[in-house]
């Protein structure tokens, strides 16, 4: 294949420009702007008030956001929620434009299908340079294959499909939920009998079965996913870590920290900051711009 030709091939695929799982505190917006690529955005945790030429979206996890090239948007991050994205940005060859699925201006619709191929792109964009380029292009148009052209895939659960119904979740999956709504309650036997409508007991054997884990076990790794959330994307001290999750003292915290994570919770926030990315840029030339501002 002459060069000319292999050019020509790379013009008629999707190129991806920047690529990021980017974190955003409450109070955070990125101003409306509009630019000459396609860019997607999918929301893992959170809550968004998007702006998609005029028009305001509410974004929740698994909702899934594409603005189109001159199209205004940009979003708010509510004051009390810490948003959590997959980003990336990436150009379509004209003949692309007028396919079925594209949106010609922007669309939002609840796609949690995408986050595993959405991840699969990002990890891709991460990986050694030699020929990272390329893969990455081919695992975009994958993706945007699946985006455009399967806008409904999620929108049926599986259980509506066969007939069945949906299973009920486990009592170590509401403990979790339960926890996580308030981990910093001094939860006690009785706390969790009466929420869960069960004795202590029958809970600790179900979660026995389960995980071979203890519903006060289950507690601490609820508390130390908190503590890891409001370390890595708050500004919050070590201290007041421990007290909004729900541990006796600030020694208590470090001790347990160290003990799930292997270093106390200082050091862990350091390192973990320091190899968050901004963002991975692929194509040659392209510069992202962050136009990220506080409220």
């Amino acid at each position: 294949m002459s060069k000319e030709n292999r050019k020509r091939g790379a013009m008629a695929s999707p190129q991806l420009l920047w690529i990021a799982r980017f974190d955003y505190r409450g109070g955070m917006r990125v101003v409306e702007h509009e630019h000459s690529f396609h860019q997607c955005l999918l929301v893992l945790g959170g809550e968004v008030d998007a702006h998609l030429d005029g028009a305001s979206h509410t974004g929740m996890p698994g909702d899934f956001f594409w603005f189109a090239p001159g199209v205004r948007h940009g979003w708010t991050v509510l004051p009390e929620s810490h948003l959590k994205t997959l980003d990336m940005k990436f150009s379509l060859p004209d003949s692309w434009m007028s396919g079925e699925g594209i949106p010609q201006t922007g669309g939002h619709a609840p796609r949690p299908d995408l986050e595993t191929p959405f991840r699969a792109v990002y990890a891709c964009a991460r990986s050694s340079p030699k020929l990272r380029e390329t893969r990455c292009n081919l695992m975009l148009h994958a993706f945007l294959l699946q985006a455009a052209f399967a806008p409904d895939a999620a929108a049926v659960p599986e259980w509506e499909v066969s007939g069945g119904q949906p299973e009920v979740p486990g009592v170590v999956h509401r403990l979790d939920q339960l926890f996580s709504e308030a981990p910093a309650h001094k939860w006690t036997a009785a706390d969790i009998a009466a929420q869960l409508h069960l004795s202590y007991r029958r809970i600790s054997q179900l979660c026995q079965e389960e995980t071979m884990q203890t519903p006060m076990r289950i507690l601490r790794e609820v508390r130390i996913r908190r503590a890891k959330e409001l370390l890595c994307y708050g500004d919050v001290a070590v201290k007041e870590v421990a007290e909004l999750t729900g541990f006796e003292s600030v020694h208590h915290f470090s001790r347990s920290f160290r003990e799930e994570v292997g270093s106390p919770p200082a050091a862990w926030r350091e390192q973990v900051r320091a190899a968050l990315p901004a963002g991975v840029e692929l194509a040659p030339g392209f510069q992202n711009r962050l136009r990220i501002e506080e409220m």
